[in-house]
């Protein structure tokens, strides 16, 4: 079940509409680096629509449906979902989302800097 809560930031609007170059350059700003713990910005989901998100809501475009607003901060509406599920399978599932192993998003810059490095 879904709650609204009533907090309304900058970044809570982005989700009710389709990124604009603005806005993802807002949230690419507030994103840490790659591999560096999450802060909640949002900026994955904003940006793309995981495997994860695709399964669950077919081929839809970012934002991500999923994409939730609580305790100032985004964060994955199927963490929900795990927490239902049994012990192995919502395991998997934060796995699968790269729960607690960092800012799995890249920016544009990040990846040509990686890319570049393996030159």
């Amino acid at each position: 079940m879904t709650r609204r809560h009533p907090e309304r930031t900058e970044q809570a609007e982005i989700v009710k509409r389709q990124l604009s170059a603005e806005d993802a350059a807002a949230l690419a700003q507030r994103k840490p680096k790659f591999t560096e713990p999450c802060n909640g910005c949002g900026f994955c989901c904003a940006s793309s629509v995981c495997e994860v998100g695709l399964k669950l809501h077919g081929n839809t475009q970012a934002p991500c449906q999923l994409m939730r607003w609580r305790e100032g901060r985004f964060f994955c509406g199927a963490i929900d979902i795990a927490d239902e599920m049994g012990v192995i399978e919502g395991f998997a599932l934060r796995v699968k989302l790269a729960i607690g192993f960092g800012c799995d998003s890249e920016t544009d810059e990040e990846w040509d800097v990686r890319e570049a490095a393996k030159i």
